[in-house]
């Protein structure tokens, strides 16, 4: 058990920094990193597929393309950029119409649970929450563990849906 926790540390560590120089606006850097994720955790289809948009976004920024999101998957990436920078109103935008876009695909629609929760919109939060959780129940254990939804711990709805 302590083996599969160091490796799941070790691949927290590798993204985020990875995320990080994304970031910084260290595309090449970035580019690389994500690669090198994805070739060691290449099992790892869904993380993967997320990788990919990162690596798209980096090889357009290298060419000089502007970050214009093209496809719900860089939506989401831009979605996600505002959040972690404290703009929750602009990426709740974005990520509601890459989860629009993507209907089914329960990340989105978890990812943009979290953005609720953030913004203290707990109708929209549970609701989203709710919808993700359906698609893949392993959203009830994410969100149980995420810090995003703080604010919501002790709402009835949230308990209702992440407590069995």
């Amino acid at each position: 058990m302590a083996k599969k926790k160091a490796s799941v540390d070790k691949k927290t560590e590798l993204i985020t920094s990875a995320v990080k120089v994304f970031w910084d606006g260290k595309y090449e850097k970035a580019k690389a990193a994500f690669e090198k994720i994805a070739e060691e955790y290449g099992e790892e289809t869904h993380l993967v597929n997320r990788l990919d948009t990162y690596i798209a976004v980096c090889e357009r920024r290298i060419d000089g393309d502007e970050l214009k999101p093209r496809g719900a998957d860089e939506q989401r990436v831009v979605g996600l950029y505002h959040v972690n920078n404290g703009d929750l109103k602009e990426g709740i935008s974005w990520l509601k119409k890459a989860a629009k876009k993507e209907e089914g695909r329960e990340v989105y629609l978890y990812e943009l649970a979290c953005a609720y929760a953030l913004a203290e919109q707990e109708e929209d939060a549970i609701e989203t929450l709710g919808q993700a959780i359906e698609l893949n129940d392993d959203n009830r254990y994410y969100a149980l563990n995420n810090p995003d939804f703080e604010a919501l711990r002790s709402s009835q709805g949230f308990k209702a849906l992440v407590i069995e």
